[in-house]
């Protein structure tokens, strides 16, 4: 698989951003750092996906059906969820280092919504340690 050539990578990116629903739009973030106050999100995430770059999106977990409205900041290379919202989100859904959480676009429209789904450190490890070793 790594020496694909260039036409099949091209082909395999093209498919995958011009092919797929929108409500398959998803990106990973592994808790491994401080995301008390920030929290990027993959830019080609955010130019492929994301029309309008909102100053706040709402964001409900998959586990407790709750919403939260996070609010967001943009700069000229990088955009992400920020402030006490995020602070909050991340305090109720007790998210500590090593969880992963999927965010996934819901709805790209007047407003956008994401679902947010947790993987636990420990799941993570035993997927990890099923896949590797």
């Amino acid at each position: 698989m790594k020496n694909r050539c260039w036409s099949c990578k091209k082909w395999e990116q093209h498919f995958y951003w011009d092919h797929f629903q929108e409500s398959n739009y998803r990106f990973v973030k592994v808790m491994n750092g401080d995301f008390t106050h920030k929290m990027a999100t993959p830019i080609k995430f955010v130019k492929e996906c994301i029309r309008q770059k909102p100053h706040g999106i709402t964001v409900f977990c998959s586990e407790s059906k709750k919403r939260w409205y996070v609010s967001c900041s943009r700069r000229s290379s990088s955009w992400g969820f920020c402030g006490k919202s995020l602070f909050k989100l991340l305090q109720e859904n007790m998210i500590q280092k090593g969880d992963a959480c999927v965010f996934q676009l819901k709805e790209n429209r007047k407003d956008v919504v994401m679902e947010m789904r947790i993987v636990r450190a420990e799941e993570v490890c035993s997927i990890l340690e099923e896949s590797y070793f």
